[in-house]
């Protein structure tokens, strides 16, 4: 009986953390049993610490609200958070005048909770639309901050989610809204509503539609981002549904609806690993090992396979 143990040694992972492939002796079974063993992670409590901050939202663009926050887990979001506790920590409050205490709120939720922001399908249908776009304005405020990786894909893993839920899309006046408050060229959120466009343009009577022919003439990179999607996606592949889409590097069940990879709109910083690839081919036998040495996306639920 052969098997595959890979031991994941490189960076972040510790040596009892590794992906074991191959055929399980107790359950006779033709098919590949794969078992992934985490690092433990560590508890919140570990990792809150004692002190705190009080964070102060809102004040020009909204009613002003205040929070108080442990420092050290505003600081693990990295990005904005970690380079204004430098000044703060020691000078007063934190103020954040420019930004919606809502959308705060369900930070601060995040941080303790470890809760993503979702439109439940009980939401009434009269509150829906809304949600939607409050959904999609905290990716934006988020992407702004330059916030963890971790929490930006979970956010638009939500977002795919959530309108999925709803068989619905990105209306046309929030992607102008979309592309008017997002600069980032590079945001996922910009190229999630330019494939939500582009994968509908059948479906919507885009071609008698002046503001949609506005909207690619004011902005050259918006017309890039639209012949990029073009290039990319086709006429109903479903956005929304992440399936995989046949890249053999992913889990997950059967589905008979086209989607994306799970990873399509997702922010990915590659990290170089190196793995030691331990090879058995049956009772009595010694393993062998190999060394190997390469890159990976780091995504909270990537399967890494040697």
């Amino acid at each position: 009986m052969t098997s595959i143990q890979v031991a994941l040694q490189g960076k972040g992972r510790p040596e009892n953390d590794y992906i074991k492939c191959g055929t399980d002796p107790q359950t006779p079974s033709t098919s590949t049993d794969i078992v992934v063993v985490p690092a433990p992670a560590p508890s919140l409590s570990d990792i809150m610490g004692c002190q705190v901050i009080r964070v102060i939202v809102g004040g020009n663009i909204g009613p002003e609200k205040s929070f108080t926050v442990h420092s050290n887990l505003l600081v693990s979001l990295g990005g904005h958070f970690e380079q204004k506790y430098i000044v703060h920590k020691d000078t007063g409050p934190m103020e954040l005048p420019n930004d919606l205490p809502e959308v705060f709120a369900k930070l601060v939720n995040y941080v303790y909770a470890g809760t993503v922001p979702s439109v439940l399908a009980t939401t009434p249908l009269q509150d829906q639309a809304s949600a939607l776009v409050k959904l999609c304005q905290f990716y934006a405020t988020i992407e702004k901050w330059n916030l963890v990786e971790e929490l930006l894909n979970k956010t638009m893993d939500s977002i795919q989610d959530s309108y999925h839920t709803f068989k619905d899309f990105p209306t046309l006046d929030l992607c102008k809204k979309v592309f008017t408050a997002v600069k980032k060229e590079e945001s996922q959120l910009r190229k999630f509503c330019m494939a939500s466009i582009v994968t509908n343009l059948k479906d919507r009577p885009l071609a008698k539609n002046d503001h949609f022919f506005t909207l690619l003439e004011s902005n050259g990179a918006i017309l890039r981002e639209f012949v990029a999607a073009v290039s990319k996606f086709d006429h109903n592949q479903d956005i929304r549904v992440r399936d995989g889409n046949g890249d053999p590097n992913f889990l997950g069940g059967h589905v008979t609806i086209r989607g994306v990879s799970p990873c399509q709109f997702h922010v990915h910083k590659e990290v170089r690993e190196d793995i030691l690839v331990r090879c058995g081919t049956g009772e009595g036998r010694e393993p062998r090992e190999y060394p190997f040495s390469g890159l990976r996306p780091e995504c909270y639920f990537y399967r890494y396979f040697a």
